[in-house]
Parts: C-alpha cells; structure tokens; sequence
C-alpha cells in the first residue's frame, strides 16, 4: 500500500512531494509501526530518498499552477484564486512555488489533525486563513479536501484541481467555489497515463449517473415546477413580526439578479373581508405530470381566428386520411400478426401493440426490432440510442444491415430530446440524419413516446395485411375466369371488337403510324397501363421487385396466364428461387 502511494505520488504529485513523504516515514522512532520501519529501511527505498533529495522539481503540474496564477492575477489583479490538492505535502510545496509569484500571496489552509509530522491548523487558525482571504490580504487559498464543504469559504474567480478526484460530490463540491456571484472558471490537472484519468472518468461518470437518477425522482414526483402557495406558510413567522410570506417575496426579488433567474410570482394576500362563496376545486397542473422536456399546447400562442366565407371540412386523423384516398381499406387489426425482437418482449412497446389489436410474436431478429412482414423492417432507437450510436461509430453499420436485409426498412427515433444531449452538437446529428435518409434511402421517423410508435406500428401492419388481401383478392378473379373460359374468351373478344371499331372510326392521317392494325394510340397507351399495374401488383409480392416482375410477365404477360403456371414452370425465370415460387402459387390460388 505504501508504495502504490509512492507511485501515486511521484506520478501525479510531482519531486518535492514526494521527497517529504518519504522524509517522515521511518521517523516516527517506536511509536511507528514495524513496517513502515522496514519499508524506510529497504535499499532501494534509501536510494530513492538520496536520488529525490537531489533533484529539482520535474513535474509539469507544478509548473502549470504557477503559469495560470501569474495569468489569472496579470488579467485581472483583484482576484481570488482556490488550489485544491489532496495531500498537505503538496500543499506546502504548492504554496512555496508561488510565494515567488508577482502579486501572488499564497495561503495554507488543511484540517486540524496532526500526523505523519504535519502540523494541522486549530479551528482559530482556520478562520484566521480564510479571513485573510476574504479580505485580500491572501488572494491564493491552497487546501486540500478541509476546504471543499463545511466552512464559508469565500467565491473564487478561478478554482484549480491540481488532481481530479474519483468522487462526484467532491467534485461539485470544488467546482461550486466559483461562479456565484460573477462568472469563474475551473481548471482540472490530469497527469497522462496516470490514475489521474481514470479519477477524472470516475467522477464524471458518476455525476451523469446522479444527474439521471435526479430526473427520474423529478419526473415521478410532476416536474419541477412545484410552486409555494401562501397558505402552506401560515404555520412560519420571522423574530421581528414580520409574516413569512412577505419576507419570502421580498427576498425573491431581491436576489433575482444574482440567482440569474426571473422573480418568482407574487404572494398576494387578501386581508379584506370577501364573501363566503365555494373554492373551486384544486386544479391540477398538466406541466406538473409532463415529463421534463416535453412541450405543452399552452407553450404555443394563440392565433386570432378571422371570419372566412369558405367553411374548412374537418380534420382527420391518419387512419381515415389513409382510408379515404386508398382504395384499399385496411381491416381490423384483430389476426394481424407483428413480430419483435426478444430484447423488446418486455418492454412497453410489446403492451402498447397488444393493446393496439395486434398479435405480438417475439423472435430472434438478426437485425431490426419490429417486423411486420417480410418486405418491412422497423428498427427502433431512443434518442439516447441514436446519440450513443453515433459516438461508437456503430450507426451505419447498422443502417447498412438494417436495408440489406429487407426492401422496405425504416428507422422510428422515440423521443423529444435529440437535440438537447451534451455529448454531441445538434449540427453532427443533423449530419447523420441527411447520411441515413439520402444516401442510404432509409426512412427516419420521429416519435414522442411508445405509445405513438406503437399506434404507428399498428398503421402499417394494417396497411401492409389490406395489400396482401388485395393482392390475393385479385388472383382469385383470375383463378374464377380462368375456370370459366367461355366467359373470360367473350369479354377478351369483345375487347378486341371495340378496338377494331375504334380504329375504324377514326380517320388518321398518312403520315401518324399505327402500330397495330387492331389497335389504336389509345388502346396501346390501356395496355402499357394495364400492364404496370399488373407488374405492381407482382411487385407487392414478398421478395419479388421490378426487374424479377418484369422477367415474369415477359413469360406470362397477364396474371390469368400466371395463375396457371406450376411452380415448377416458374421457377425456371432467371432469379427465382423454388420457395418464391411457391409463395407466389399459394397466394394467386389464395391457399395457404
């Protein structure tokens, strides 16, 4: 333990630190312990002492104090400078380097034990320090942990870690010595390759860890906008007469400026007799159960509305949006099957779908979270995901695999606080999103909590079951008029007839070609209309896109053709496999 001190000290202290720590060890005579005895006693440790006693002071920490000092007190010669250390042995040498500082006059403040033969400081002697600091008689104060809390320490225009320290507390506790009153600035000294970062790490990790769990106590108890009403003072007095309420007012206003924060509202009490009618009821506040962050219809101002002749039809929502212009209507989300990955089983999104209608099948996904069918991939990321993602580099490859792995994938960030996490600036995350929506072509949608995700997911998983039963509603009509031959060879006959006449009715000049001779223009532009649709509607079949749809129509040029085809006829196209080919059977006939 002694001599991972020793290392400590020589790496993050520097010389002269470390020279009068081992300066006592072994001089305690036979009320020191055997071992430090021992320890003082080792050759190489007697080496050390002798190499130490030698030489000057290597470390860089100390001479950067002394750089910051001298600035400090050049730019601005009345101010109050604080150098926190741990070790008292750093503290005196601290405060001899910069006793030869220009207008520089150090102050030693420790505690008030005494070991290892250092003398500690009475609690007279303290106050006297920090007297002599306020006053300015003293404008550097060197103290170790004694002078972080606890004692009234005067505000600081620069405070020095010459260490960082593993604890979070400590650590606010040092910092909060500057900026009060007027603007301050905090140096950390981190020594590198040392255990100096890994306290720094420490620390700040712990803060965030503290920051979050504060929020989540905010959150539970309503926000952070509790107010004092004047009745809950009733039962506080102040020694001189005067009500608690009135103080409270008055000391608001006036400390406003130095809080930086606006006057709290006023107090108003009525001491004038007022008729007995009922209280309203309590009413409760909407920004008080709002989690913090997110944005109230009242945050908005009122528009003036002006008198219009046009009467507005009424708003919609998405779903009858989508259902009034579709000709497709979707279908209860009753039998829609979504499937998400086990990492989400229990988490709020498998509820909200459940309780959205549909059937929720927790799987394995190799990739994404969400599944609604094989053409539709969903992957979902919080918005603290979404930053963490891109600081580990992990983001596009992820988008990659994410559109590699099915036609339609997409992207839902959940949340309302993208843009306001410290860790990364708003312009590399407006970087990421132009990256992931027009080079890779992969769809980001925004939403504020799981419930709108989960109402969304249900949209889509309705929308995409509405096609496939389109789709296959389609093939049975053709399997029908495939089986009534008679019927389908009129209606094709009489097609033909109308086209003929067409033709023959229209008197077309020389020089306009006709490119069929039972076809006009406009019979040809039907055609190439109809034969798109019919690659579109091959095209909402899973796994089949526009080049694979046109193979097959240039063997079957109609889906009546195609619905008679075996799977083994059309598993000879350039590019299908036999399992597609069989799904493409099973849905034009409409079996499973």
């Amino acid at each position: 333990m002694r001599l991972n001190h020793l290392i400590s000290s020589i790496l993050c202290q520097g010389v002269a630190a470390t020279r009068e720590t081992l300066s006592r060890i072994g001089q305690g005579g036979q009320d020191e312990k055997k071992s430090a005895r021992e320890f003082a006693a080792d050759p190489r440790i007697v080496q050390l002492k002798d190499t130490l006693a030698e030489m000057n002071e290597i470390h860089s920490k100390v001479t950067m104090v002394r750089r910051m000092v001298r600035r400090q007190l050049k730019e601005s010669p009345d101010s109050r400078i604080i150098v926190f250390a741990n070790f008292r042995d750093t503290v005196d040498e601290i405060s001899r380097v910069l006793s030869d500082v220009e207008n520089a006059v150090p102050q030693r403040f420790v505690g008030q034990a005494s070991r290892d033969g250092s003398s500690g400081m009475s609690q007279k002697m303290q106050l006297e320090s920090l007297d002599t600091f306020r006053s300015g008689e003293a404008n550097v104060l060197v103290a170790t942990s004694v002078g972080e809390e606890g004692l009234d320490v005067p505000n600081a225009d620069l405070v020095i870690f010459y260490e960082p320290v593993g604890s979070e507390i400590r650590t606010i506790q040092r910092r909060g010595r500057t900026g009060r009153q007027r603007a301050g600035t905090v140096h950390v000294l981190i020594a590198k390759d040392t255990r100096d970062e890994g306290a720094r790490a420490s620390a700040k990790h712990r803060e965030q860890r503290m920051f979050r769990s504060i929020q989540q106590v905010r959150r539970k108890r309503g926000g952070n906008c509790m107010r004092y009403e004047g009745e809950n003072l009733d039962s506080f007095g102040l020694s001189d007469g005067q009500d608690a309420a009135s103080f409270l007012k008055a000391e608001s206003e006036r400390l406003a400026p130095e809080l930086n924060d606006s006057v709290a509202p006023a107090i108003v009490r009525d001491t004038e007799p007022t008729p007995q009618v009922q209280a309203p009821a309590p009413e409760t506040l909407a920004r008080k159960m709002r989690p913090t962050g997110q944005i109230g219809l009242d945050s908005y101002p009122a528009q003036t509305q002006s008198s219009r002749l046009i009467v507005e039809p009424p708003l919609m929502s998405i779903e009858n949006l989508s259902i009034n212009f579709d000709e497709i209507q979707y279908p209860e989300s009753d039998g829609v099957i979504v499937s998400i990955d086990h990492r989400e089983g229990k988490s709020a999104l498998a509820a909200r779908l459940r309780q959205e209608g549909l059937t929720v099948e927790v799987i394995n996904l190799p990739v994404g979270d969400i599944r609604i069918s094989d053409r539709i991939l969903i992957e979902r990321k919080t918005s603290r995901d979404f930053v963490d993602s891109l600081l580990d580099g992990r983001l596009l490859d992820q988008a990659t695999r994410l559109v590699g792995a099915a036609p339609r994938a997409m992207l839902i960030l959940e949340g309302s606080d993208l843009f306001q996490h410290r860790a990364v600036s708003g312009q590399a995350i407006m970087g990421a999103l132009a990256t992931l929506t027009l080079d890779y072509g992969l769809p980001v949608v925004t939403s504020s909590d799981t419930a709108e995700t989960a109402r969304f997911v249900a949209v889509s998983a309705r929308r995409e079951a509405s096609m496939l039963e389109h789709l296959s509603a389609q093939a049975q009509a053709r399997m029908r008029a495939s089986e009534h031959p008679d019927l389908f060879n009129d209606a094709e006959e009489k097609k033909a007839t109308e086209a003929a006449n067409a033709i023959s009715e229209n008197q077309f000049e020389k020089s306009i070609p006709v490119l069929d001779a039972t076809q006009d223009a406009q019979v040809e532009s039907k055609r190439k209309q109809s034969h798109g649709i019919t690659r579109s509607m091959l095209e909402q079949v899973p796994g089949v896109g526009p080049a694979l749809a046109s193979r097959i129509l240039e063997r079957w040029p109609t889906i009546a053709e195609l619905s008679k085809a075996r799977d083994d006829e059309i598993v000879e196209i350039k590019g299908l496999s036999v399992q597609l080919a069989q799904q493409i059977v099973r849905i034009l006939h409409g079996t499973d």
